[in-house]
């Protein structure tokens, strides 16, 4: 139970990199609430998705059980998406420990 954060890279559209740290609360097995901080620059294409995918990720995520919580390009965004993904996995490691 409590706040778990894990930070992580991704490679956005422009080639770059980007940081996103994602902040999952939980109650038991349970997504009680979730928030994500970006690192980097946010223009182009990476900001679009990015808002897309802040916009339509939360429904997806918040009264669902940490381990069944496997997205696909939310908001059009797969590479945040893939991020996000990436960022679910260290939770639920940390989150076993």
């Amino acid at each position: 139970d409590g706040a778990h954060t894990a930070n992580i890279t991704y490679r956005a559209p422009e080639n770059s990199n980007h940081t996103m740290a994602v902040t999952l609360t939980l109650k038991g097995d349970i997504v009680t609430a979730s928030s994500i901080t970006y690192g980097g620059d946010k223009v182009g294409e990476s900001s679009k998705y990015q808002n897309r995918f802040m916009s339509a990720y939360q429904s997806q995520v918040i009264g669902k059980k940490l381990d069944a919580i496997n997205l696909s390009r939310v908001g059009g965004a797969s590479l945040t998406t893939g991020g996000f993904n990436d960022a679910i996995a260290k939770v639920k490691a940390a989150a076993a420990n």
